[in-house]
């Protein structure tokens, strides 16, 4: 019993220190070069099964942060000549395939995102460079716990269709009414994982957009009155989810309008929007997708 004891304290410790090897070795990558996010998943890569969930959870965080910190030196560093070609290049860079690219520096650049699961993407006709949609999924979707799993997926789905684009909404209302019933529902199931801080996040900043539009897809006409689609939008929504918190908070928000003949009362909704802990959307740095 003793040696058995030992045997599975062995195995923990030593479990604890191949992860702490591993983010030792995130620490010693140089975040100035881009190869230094295949160099960490293919150190990943060799680790395979050896971890438990918990663990490749904690190693998911680390190892986000650290293709961020890589991702955005990288964008400080990019020449401002190379920004110049890119924008300056006759096609959509984000939808053409590499191999069909002219210019060799450009293509070059594409070859070497394209290693190190980066891509370029693009907002208000400038590139930048950005981890791909996918990647956190190949990467992890096999190895982490349930919470984090069902996170990368929901995510993986999202990405496909860009949220927003220059203050314009790029997906339908009714879109962003599953988004938001999709994450009410993911925090209502895994309230105490970690990554539901995550989760409430985009919980909030869908319904914040749900209820106030953005810039240039506004909830109002220029006159504060209430847009007859948009009722529409929210009566359905209050139909569908009756039961569900964001359908309460849609219907009393719906209330504040009604009472006021469907027209916008400011103060009314900002204090509304705090109380239920919404952000505002005007000026909030919001996800492209």
């Amino acid at each position: 019993m003793k040696y058995r004891f030992l045997i599975v304290l062995f195995l923990i410790s030593t479990t604890a220190f191949a992860q702490d090897s591993y983010i030792q070795y995130l620490n010693k990558l140089d975040r100035n070069d881009i190869n230094s996010i295949s160099l960490a998943i293919s150190k990943l890569e060799k680790i395979g099964s050896n971890y438990s969930a918990s663990k490749y959870d904690e190693i998911y965080f680390k190892f986000e942060e650290f293709c961020y910190e890589v991702i955005n030196k990288v964008n400080e560093n990019l020449s401002q000549k190379m920004h110049e070609k890119l924008d300056n290049y006759p096609e959509d860079l984000t939808k053409v395939s590499y191999n069909k690219v002219q210019d060799k520096e450009i293509k070059n650049l594409l070859i070497l995102l394209n290693k190190n699961y980066c891509e370029l993407n693009s907002t208000e006709g400038t590139y930048f460079i950005d981890l791909k949609a996918d990647a956190m999924k190949k990467i992890f979707v096999s190895k982490t716990s349930n919470s984090l799993k069902e996170f990368i997926t929901i995510r993986d789905n999202e990405q496909k269709e860009r949220f927003f684009e220059d203050a314009i909404l790029m997906i339908s209302f009714e879109k962003l009414g599953q988004r938001i019933i999709t994450w009410e529902n993911f925090i209502k199931k895994y309230p105490k994982a970690k990554i539901t801080k995550d989760a409430e996040y985009f919980y909030y900043i869908y319904l914040g957009t749900f209820l106030q539009g953005l810039a240039n897809t506004p909830t109002t006409d220029d006159g504060g009155n209430l847009l007859p689609e948009i009722k529409t939008v929210y009566e359905n929504f209050i139909k569908r989810y009756p039961t569900a918190r964001s359908g309460k908070i849609v219907s009393d928000y719906l209330n504040i309008f009604k009472k006021n003949n469907y027209k916008l009362n400011r103060g009314e909704i900002i204090t509304f929007l705090k109380a239920n802990k919404i952000p505002r959307t005007e000026g909030v740095q919001l996800h492209l997708r």
